[in-house]
């Protein structure tokens, strides 16, 4: 399956179409890059970066390049998710746009944690926390600040 203007569509089908006025659309969400590179619910293939790399290509936005450095975490470990984060957000600003600064912040968080950086993690899931306004996602930051201190001690 893949996506085309919101929809999934079959494999078969061009992922790029022109729509009936002409104007062309078809890029994928950023949940389905990482779907369609999922193996099973513990393994992640690598196959997302070349579908990152296109989406971006296609649709040069601050959620498109976090998707992308999503998708390097998931297959090459948090390093080199950190280290692309830095990268985009030297290029690209991402932290400085409003569509993705806080979730610019919970994916730092999220890659500090893996690594075992409690304090670090903790540091950036509260600046998440402080920029949303959806109740639910800030109780669930809030209980992850919660978790890396308790791994600290």
């Amino acid at each position: 399956m893949r996506a085309r203007c919101g929809r999934l569509v079959r494999w078969k089908r061009p992922l790029v179409q022109r729509n009936p006025i002409g104007v062309t659309c078809g890029y994928p969400s950023v949940s389905t890059v990482v779907s369609l590179a999922r193996v099973s619910r513990s393994r992640f293939n690598s196959s997302a970066i070349p579908l990152s790399i296109w989406l971006e290509r296609l649709q040069p936005t601050a959620p498109v390049r976090l998707a992308r450095v999503v998708a390097v975490a998931e297959a090459f470990g948090p390093q080199r998710g950190l280290a692309l984060l830095d990268q985009v957000d030297r290029e690209h600003h991402l932290t400085d746009d409003p569509l993705v600064t806080q979730r610019a912040h919970a994916v730092r968080a999220h890659l500090f944690e893996r690594l075992g950086d409690h304090g670090r993690a903790a540091d950036h899931y509260r600046i998440s926390a402080g920029l949303t306004d959806n109740a639910a996602e800030r109780r669930y930051l809030l209980e992850r600040i919660g978790r890396q201190g308790e791994a600290m001690t």
